[in-house]
């Protein structure tokens, strides 16, 4: 059995940022195997890499959090090239329509209004219009 305060991926630290230090330290913690701890180092290093400051850094990784999430950084507009019509025969309806921006919002009215397949409530939400976001 190994101990769970000593590492089972020892790195030498010594060169490495505070922010990849405490990285390697907590994926220890946590059991984090290869190649998924690899990747997360890799986007740690880059992020310590960018020599961030408070601001920045919390505005990169929210930024970064939101599009890795394949979510959209703004509202959703009503510009037809951003909806895309699904086949009938696939959609089992008629007029249904898909967001390119954000894959879980689905429309009946060509992107006017929308649902999210995410939210339990499905709750109509409203895009605006393409006019007004430009």
């Amino acid at each position: 059995m190994t101990n769970p305060q000593q590492p089972t991926h020892p790195e030498d630290t010594t060169a490495e940022s505070p922010l990849v230090q405490h990285a390697i330290r907590e994926l220890d913690l946590i059991g984090e195997e290869d190649p998924m701890r690899g990747h997360l180092l890799d986007l740690i290093r880059v992020f310590a890499g960018g020599g961030h400051s408070g601001f920045s850094a919390e505005h990169t990784v929210e930024v970064f959090s939101t599009l890795a999430r394949f979510q959209p950084l703004s509202p959703l507009t009503t510009d037809p090239a951003e909806w895309f019509e699904h086949d009938e025969a696939v959609a089992g309806q008629p007029g249904l329509y898909q967001s390119r921006r954000n894959p879980a919002a689905f429309s009946t009215d060509g992107g006017k209004t929308y649902t999210l397949t995410d939210d339990p409530t499905r709750t109509l939400r409203f895009s605006v219009d393409k006019a007004v976001a430009q």
